[in-house]
C-alpha cells in the first residue's frame, strides 16, 4: 500500500513541475513564424510583448524573406532569353535548360522544377506569348506574359512582361529597354511566320530536358545575375499594361487551373503580414530590413561605448577619405599629364611619318623616272634589233630562193 501511494504521489509531482514549465499559446497564429520552427527562448521576451499566461497576443511585424515562390523565376532574366532567342522553340528550350537554370519554379511542391511551355497568339500588330507551367495531365498555371505590339508605321516596337498576379502580385510589370535590335523580331514579322504552341504536355517533354530539385532562392538568386547584367538591356517597371487588347487575347490562350484550387497560396494571401501588393515592393522591404537589421541599438553603459565606438569609426573614415581623395588626385593628374605626353608623341609621329612619305614620294618618283627611261632605251634598241635581224632573215631566204631556181634552170638544160 506504501508502494502505492509513493508512486502516485512522484506522479503527480511530476505533473505539476510540467505544468508550472509550460506557456500557454490560444491560437497556433498568433506566435511569430520565427519562434515556430526553433525552441523558445527567455531573452526573446522584450522583443515580442510577452504576457506569462497569455502567451503572444500583441501583433508584430514579421520579417520578409526571399523564401517567396515569386524569387523563382526572375523576369529580367526572361526577357534577356526572349531577346536573345531566334524563336519560340528556342526561347522555350532556354527557359527550362538545365545549365543555365533560369527557372527554378516548383508550383505543386512536388521536389522538383516545373516544366515550363510556350503558347503564342496574335491579333493585328500585337503578339501575345504566355508562358505556363505544367503541373498535372490537367492542370496547367499562367506564370508570365510577354506583349510586342508595333507601330502601324512599323518604325517601333514597345515590349512588356507582365507577371501574373497569382505568382507575382497585381502591376508587377516589366519595361526592358533594348540597345539593339533583337532577332526574335524577325520571327514574328516575316513572310514566314506561323503561329507557335508548344507540342509538350504532362510527361512528354523534349530530349533536352532533365528534371532537378529546385535550388534554395538565396542560391538562385545570386546565380541568375550573369542573365541579367549584361549591360545590353536595361529594365524599367510599368503601372499599366499600355495594350488594350491584352484582356481580349489572353482570354482564349490562359490556363489557372492551380490557381482556382489552390486560393490561400496566391500573393496576397503569402504576404498578408508584409502588407505587400507585388514582387517589387516585397523586395524594398527585404532591402530596407537588412539595412536597418545591420545597426545595433544598445541601452545604459553599453549605448555610450557604442557611440564612442562610432565616433572613432567616422573620424577613421575622414582621415581614410582625405587620403582616398588625395590619391585620386594624383591619380587624376598623373592620367591627365599621360594624355598631354601621348598626344604630343602622336603629334611628332604624325609628323615624322608625313616627312617619311614625302621623301619615300620623291624617291620613287625619281626611280621611277629613270627606270622609264631605260626601258624606253631597251625597247628601242631591241625594236631596231629585231628589224635587223628581220631584214637579214628575209635577204637570206631570198638568197636561197635564187639559188634553187638557178640550179633547177641548170638541171633542165643538162638534160
Amino acid at each position: 500500500m506504501k508502494k502505492i501511494i509513493y508512486l502516485i504521489a512522484t506522479i503527480f509531482v511530476l505533473l505539476s513541475l510540467n505544468s508550472c514549465g509550460t506557456t500557454t499559446y490560444h491560437s497556433y497564429e498568433s506566435v511569430p513564424a520565427r519562434y515556430n520552427n526553433r525552441p523558445y527562448n527567455n531573452y526573446d521576451r522584450g522583443n515580442v510583448g510577452y504576457d506569462r499566461g497569455r502567451g503572444y497576443q500583441q501583433d508584430v511585424d514579421v520579417i520578409p524573406t526571399t523564401d517567396d515562390i515569386s524569387f523563382d523565376l526572375d523576369l529580367r532574366a526572361v526577357a534577356n532569353a526572349f531577346a536573345n532567342s531566334r524563336n519560340l522553340e528556342q526561347f522555350e528550350r532556354r527557359i527550362n535548360d538545365y545549365k543555365s537554370r533560369i527557372n527554378n519554379l516548383d508550383l505543386n511542391d512536388d521536389g522538383e522544377v516545373d516544366y515550363l511551355r510556350v503558347v503564342e497568339t496574335r491579333e493585328g500588330y500585337t503578339n501575345l506569348v504566355v508562358i505556363q507551367a505544367v503541373l498535372s495531365r490537367t492542370v496547367y498555371q499562367d506564370v508570365a506574359s510577354i506583349v510586342l505590339e508595333r507601330n502601324r508605321n512599323r518604325s517601333r516596337v514597345s515590349m512588356q512582361v507582365i507577371g501574373d498576379p497569382y505568382i507575382y502580385g497585381n502591376n508587377y510589370i516589366l519595361e526592358p529597354l533594348l540597345t539593339y535590335n533583337p532577332p526574335i523580331f524577325s520571327f514574328f514579322w516575316t513572310n514566314r511566320y506561323r503561329r507557335w504552341s508548344s507540342p509538350y504536355y504532362w510527361n512528354h517533354y523534349p530530349r533536352y530536358y532533365t528534371s532537378s530539385r529546385p535550388y534554395p532562392s538565396n542560391v538562385y538568386i545570386k546565380n541568375i545575375n550573369v542573365y541579367i547584367n549584361n549591360g545590353k538591356i536595361k529594365y524599367n517597371y510599368g503601372n499599366r499594361i499600355r495594350s488594350e487588347r491584352y484582356q481580349r487575347m489572353r482570354r482564349g490562350v490562359s490556363r489557372r487551373d492551380y490557381a482556382r484550387t489552390n486560393v490561400k497560396k496566391s500573393f496576397i494571401e503569402r504576404n498578408k503580414n508584409v502588407k505587400v501588393t507585388n514582387r517589387r515592393e516585397l523586395y524594398k522591404k527585404i532591402q530596407s530590413r537588412s539595412k536597418i537589421s545591420g545597426k545595433r541599438k544598445y541601452s545604459g553603459a553599453k549605448n555610450a561605448r557604442w557611440k564612442k565606438q562610432q565616433v572613432k569609426q567616422r573620424r577613421n573614415q575622414n582621415k581614410s577619405i582625405s587620403k582616398a581623395q588625395k590619391r585620386r588626385d594624383k591619380i587624376r593628374l598623373r592620367r591627365k599629364l599621360d594624355k598631354v605626353r601621348i598626344e604630343n608623341s602622336k603629334e611628332r609621329q604624325r609628323k615624322k611619318v608625313k616627312k617619311i612619305r614625302r621623301r619615300s614620294k620623291l624617291r620613287t618618283v625619281r626611280y621611277t623616272s629613270k627606270r622609264h627611261s631605260a626601258n624606253v632605251r631597251r625597247a628601242r634598241k631591241n625594236a631596231s634589233n629585231k628589224r635587223v635581224f628581220i631584214q637579214r632573215n628575209s635577204n637570206h631566204r631570198k638568197n636561197i630562193h635564187r639559188k634553187r631556181s638557178v640550179k633547177v634552170k641548170r638541171h633542165r638544160e643538162r638534160y
